[in-house]
């Protein structure tokens, strides 16, 4: 299976990265989403090359800035050029809950909204509208005792049925399985998380049903920090060929 590597790795390295950071509840912040220890201000992510066979720093590709509670107030994604291909911030209220997330694409324009609603201290849904307040897409959570969305369910703008998806998490608190649904309730795609001892992960495998097809990718970090963050992330196919990478850089409080 010929894969693109950039629509696969790089969304991946956002720690399956809005998916998780919209879901999260309040109560489980982003830097625990994304296994970072310490009060983070900032992460910048480098692209990683393969050089004679070892791993090289690339340009500037993420940038996520936090909040002092360890949650994402603004992610930007940069070409190789270093311009701004999309810009992501997202506004909480006096209680930390997120109330909304503004998308701006690479001319700096307003193109997507998405709107929170809480039930219990829990995000309960949040409605996707475009830049002239028009219903795009509704996801609605269904949550287990411990803050978890068990089961997404997406519907379009005229409140149709999408697509379904249903999670288990870990003791760990993080996702081991994922499974998508379609409309029809058929399996459509199956992912796999495994951890380390960090809770850091370390093998991400994709299963699609549709295409009979499956890719897995595998994890190691290196170089840690003085507050136990990997500078260096190497990625693996799963014949342990090295693929490519990130380096990463942190801002603390």
């Amino acid at each position: 299976m010929k894969v693109n590597f950039s629509k696969i790795y790089y969304p991946l390295l956002l720690i399956l990265s809005l998916v998780l950071f919209a879901s999260c509840d309040r109560n489980r912040n982003d830097l625990f989403e994304m296994s970072l220890r310490g009060n983070v201000k900032s992460l910048v992510r480098y692209s990683g090359y393969l050089e004679a066979g070892e791993l090289a720093q690339g340009p500037m590709r993420e940038k996520i800035t936090f909040n002092e509670n360890g949650d994402v107030t603004e992610l930007l994604t940069y070409n190789s050029k270093g311009n701004v291909l999309r810009r992501e911030t997202t506004v909480y209220n006096a209680q930390g809950e997120k109330i909304k997330t503004d998308y701006y694409d690479d001319y700096s324009m307003l193109y997507q909204t998405c709107f929170y609603t809480y039930r219990n201290d829990r995000i309960a849904s949040c409605s996707y509208r475009n830049e002239n307040g028009e219903l795009i897409e509704r996801v609605e959570y269904t949550r287990d005792e411990y803050g978890n969305d068990t089961l997404r369910t997406s519907f379009d703008r005229e409140d149709n049925v999408k697509m379904f998806c249903s999670s288990i998490y870990g003791k760990n608190g993080k996702v081991l399985l994922e499974e998508i649904y379609n409309s029809q309730h058929a399996l459509t795609r199956r992912e796999c998380c495994q951890y380390n001892s960090d809770n850091a992960l370390t093998r991400y495998y994709i299963y699609d049903v549709e295409d009979v097809s499956d890719y897995e990718m595998n994890f190691k970090y290196e170089d840690y920090d003085r507050k136990g963050n990997s500078r260096v992330v190497k990625m693996y196919d799963k014949d342990n060929n090295l693929l490519g990478g990130s380096f990463q850089t942190f801002e603390y409080y």
